[in-house]
This record gives structure tokens, sequence and C-alpha cells, in this order.
């Protein structure tokens, strides 16, 4: 593949669910055998795909510049690669009844970009990021939708695509909320983001026997990238221009959702800041939403705790330049990698070497007659491990009102009684240490 693309773009799909041979039911056109958008197919007898991979899962690959390619497992279990065909080279072959196929090599990946599987369709952004090419239901491999009275094809993504209206196409996914859009395709182009659904209505029309689309707009808000959203509490998430949004909070309101109840504590971080395409991300890991994000911090993670819905804190220590992918493993070991923008790959989260956490407690607004100022601070440390430090520096009226930072030294010392009981607790043993600070 390309090694001066910007981004690869992958997606994993799964195993071929129809095999049958497809022949359109359409009409003649300036002597052309076609299909019209209400034709429909007739299903031949089920057909054995010559190129055996094609009724495989795997992961399939693109670069925008070339032909993609699909990763799988051979017959020995290790992982193997090989390129798709294109259009020219999908090919089967009948015999002299019409039926029977001597020959079935139906596949065809068209080149593109970001990609999603949505109701047993792999829809793929075109070249140009402006249109979506869908597969053959069922078959995420096979792009020939258009093919002939005689089973041949007839042309090839470019003749079934479909638009939104709107260029410039960053991200397809399969929503997963709300009570009119959950399973229909999210599409976001430019400013503006739309719902693709298979028109399934009884007497809908149909192009070569697949489901037309009913496009909805959603919402005006400009979604970085295809890295940079996550589905989490029901909801989906999302880093856009200017700061991170909430799909059900924008979709409700009507509006970008910055000052949402899910975003509005966190806005001020975002003040002034344009998010860059390259340098965002997001994933749920251990039941945490990680946003890598720029903010008036400079590149951080803005941390997001789903067990208590809040925001936890903006980590600036994990990695020195911004983030611009993000992955994990959640198998028998839990692992978070980045990769940066300077092209490296991080692990975060693992390190056992000293580290330094900030937190920020914001006034609460109240009488106007009166000053803002705390009285105590009282705090727990949970999980401690080893000997550490916990410091408070109290402002008033956004003012620091002391000189010297209150500091208090935790010591660390070994549970006298281990616990050896059958459930597994992971913070049992560790220490836990309520905090007190008088102002």
């Amino acid at each position: 593949m390309s090694s001066t693309a910007p981004r690869f773009w992958t997606k994993q799909i799964p195993v071929a669910t129809t095999n049958y041979a497809r022949q359109s039911a359409g009409a003649t056109i300036n002597g052309t055998l076609v299909a019209t958008a209400s034709s429909g197919i007739t299903q031949l007898p089920n057909s054995d795909d010559t190129i055996s991979e094609v009724s495989l899962s795997g992961l399939l690959v693109q670069d925008n510049v070339n032909q993609p390619q699909f990763i799988f497992l051979d017959n020995t279990g290790y992982p193997t690669c090989r390129i798709t065909q294109n259009y020219a080279q999908w090919e089967i072959i009948f015999a002299g009844d019409g039926v029977t196929v001597l020959y079935d090599a139906r596949e065809y990946v068209p080149i593109g970009n970001a990609m999603e599987w949505c109701n047993g369709v792999l829809y793929v952004v075109d070249q140009s990021y402006n249109y979506i090419n869908r597969s053959v239901s069922g078959r995420p491999l096979d792009f020939v939708i258009n093919v002939t009275l005689t089973g041949q094809k007839g042309g090839d993504a470019t003749t079934t695509n479909t638009s939104v209206g709107v260029g410039g196409i960053s991200c397809i996914r399969t929503t997963t909320t709300g009570a009119t859009t959950a399973g229909a395709l999210f599409v976001a182009a430019g400013n503006s983001n739309f719902t693709l659904t298979q028109n399934t209505t009884p007497g809908a029309p149909t192009i070569f026997g697949e489901y037309t689309f009913i496009l909805q707009f959603l919402f005006n808000a400009t979604l970085i990238n295809d890295r940079s959203i996550l589905d989490s509490l029901g909801d989906t998430k999302f880093i856009g221009i200017t700061g991170i949004r909430s799909f059900n909070a924008v979709e409700q309101a009507q509006n970008e959702g910055r000052n949402s109840e899910f975003s509005a504590t966190v806005q001020a971080a975002f003040d002034g800041i344009i998010q860059s395409q390259t340098a965002t991300a997001a994933i749920l890991y251990d039941n945490y939403e990680l946003y890598a994000v720029n903010t008036i911090f400079g590149a951080a993670i803005a941390v997001y705790d789903t067990i208590l819905s809040c925001w936890a804190s903006f980590d600036i220590g994990q990695v020195p330049v911004q983030i611009k992918q993000l992955a994990k493993i959640e198998l028998t070991i839990q692992r978070l990698y980045a990769i940066g923008v300077d092209d490296n790959l991080y692990e975060l989260y693992g390190s056992k070497e000293e580290a330094t956490a900030y937190v920020r407690l914001g006034a609460v607004a109240g009488d106007p007659k009166f000053s803002q100022k705390l009285q105590n601070v009282r705090c727990i440390l949970n999980s401690i491990t080893e000997n550490c430090t916990i410091s408070c520096i109290p402002f008033t009226d956004n003012r620091q009102i002391e000189s010297n930072v209150q500091t208090k030294n935790i010591t660390y010392t070994d549970a006298p009684f281990p616990y050896t009981g059958l459930l597994d607790m992971p913070d049992i043993d560790t220490l836990c240490q309520p905090v007190f600070f008088l102002i």
C-alpha cells in the first residue's frame, strides 16, 4: 500500500452470508440489458466461490490510493494478506443452461477510505469523499450491484452509489441510539450530519433487488474524523471541531450541543481551540471514555468516568505529543496504546514510574454579595500502592490566597492481614486514605 498516504482506514468484516448467483429482472434500454430502479433480482441456486477467502471474515484495509487489501487467517491459523480484486477482475461463468455456475470469482472492492458494516452491507466512501459505495447484501467483498439479465456485471460501484448532497464525508458509522435513528448509517459531511436508512416500506422501489435509502438531516456540527467517535452509555459521543459533543444532546437540542449537560463542564478548556483532523482520537477503555484533544493546557486526554457519569480529569502526562489514533486490547490482559503525530507507539497507563495528577475544583455560583472562598477541603485517595504526596492550593475569587502550598505526605504500608478470600477485588490490600485540608 502507499507509503505516503496520510493514513489507512480499516474495517473488520464478517463472513459472507449469501452466495447465490444474481440475474437482474430488468429491461432493455438503448439495446443494452440493464435494470431499472424498480427492477428485481432473480436468485439462482447457491454458488461456491472460486476465491475461497470471499466467504471469510477479516480486516479490510484502504489507503484511498491503491486497491484495498484483505487480511485474514489462513488454514493454519496464521494471518495472511492479499490484494482484493478490482472491477475488471470480477467474473462469473454459467453453463449452457444459464443457471449452473461453472466459475465464480465475484469479488470487487472499490478504492476508498472510511468504511462501515451496517445491516448486512459494507459501505465505502469513494476517493473523492463525496459518494458512498455499497456492497451486495450479505457479500461484503462484492460491490457489483448492477448485473445484467444474464448475471454478468453491468456497471461498477459508481453506477449504484449514493450521496448526502454535501461533500467532504469524514465519517460513516452505524448509529446505536435515538428512537428513529438507531441502526441507520450515520454520515458526517462538512458541517452537516445525516442518517441513511434502508427504505423497507412495502412497495418501496429497489435497485437491482437492493433497498434504496431514506435520507434524514440531523444537525449541524463538524465531526473531525472516524477515529474521534465512540458509543457509550446509550449515546454516541464525538470530537467536533471546537470541542466534545453528545449525539443525543445535539439531536434533542438541534444545535451543536456544546452547552449540553454532557459537555458544559469542560467547554472552557476548548476556548479558542480548533481541533486538528489528524490529531484527535477517542476510545472507551476500562469504563472510561478517553478523548485525545487539543486544549488550553496543550495536548491532553479528556477523561470521562462512565460509572460516576462525570468528567474526571484532563491528563497531560501520558504522551508528549498530540495523539492521532487510540487502540486497545481487552482480553486476558488490558492494554491501551496510542500513536502520536510523531508516528511513535505509546503504551498508556502502563508505566509504574512516578506520575503526577492534577485536579481543579471550580467555585460554585452563589449569592453575588459574597466572595467565593473555600473553608476546607476533604478528599479521598484510593488504590495507593506506594508512598506519595498530595498538595492543595486554595484560591479566593480566582486568586491564590496563600504563598505556601499545603502538602501532606502519605506513607504506604503493606496490609497487616492480606486478603485471601475467594472474591477477586483488585483494590483490596491497597491503601485508601482520607485527607483533610483546613484553609
